[in-house]
């Protein structure tokens, strides 16, 4: 029902294009590891440095290009460059690497307990904590999927940036519509408003 919404989101699939790859696990893991290392070395600092989804996905795409362009196809006969970057690997890279950055607020339970009510966990005890945080946060939104991702009329304005920017960067249609008022393509508008 939303114009917006629309405009950004396919409302079809397309089965034949890959998204669990070679390049997409090698780039999530790696981006996996530098976003939760930059969140929680700046999470205790007085102004903490917060990284945007934007920038992990205009990164995670330049990686992709580049892996796509420079990796050679199969490597000891497993196949790490299948074709094109795909908007699919893009979207599980960005879910990959975004899905580490909440984990501060586990973490600043166990800091308060240490240093406020001097109530120490052990090193097992804390782990388990942080993955049942984790783990509740991931199975409740899946409880209330259907009523907060389903339904047309819900629309999440994070969601919707990340999903314009996998269009804009990695659109099929590189090309204008001759009749349209508006002759540049969203790349090309996204790159000059970026310089």
């Amino acid at each position: 029902p939303s114009p917006e919404v629309a405009v950004n989101v396919s409302n079809t699939d397309d089965p034949s294009m890959l998204c669990v790859t070679f390049r997409s696990i090698f780039i999530g893991i790696v981006l996996t590891c530098l976003m939760s290392f930059i969140t929680q070395f700046f999470a205790f600092r007085t102004l903490p440095l917060d990284v945007n989804v934007g920038i992990v996905i205009v990164i995670a795409y330049f990686v992709g290009e580049f892996m796509a362009a420079f990796l050679p196809v199969k490597i000891l006969n497993v196949t790490t460059n299948p074709g094109p970057f795909s908007i699919k690997e893009l979207a599980l890279i960005t879910i990959m690497s975004t899905a580490c950055t909440r984990t501060t607020d586990a973490i600043e339970t166990l800091a308060i307990q240490r240093f406020y009510y001097h109530y120490e966990l052990n090193h097992v005890n804390a782990i388990i904590f942080l993955l049942i945080v984790q783990l509740l946060s991931v199975s409740v939104s899946g409880l209330l999927n259907r009523y907060l991702v389903w339904p047309a009329p819900m629309v999440w304005p994070k969601a919707l940036m990340s999903c314009t920017l996998f269009r804009t960067l990695l659109y099929d249609d590189k090309k204008v519509d001759e009749k349209a008022t508006w002759k540049m393509s969203r790349a090309r508008f996204f790159w000059w408003v970026v310089l």
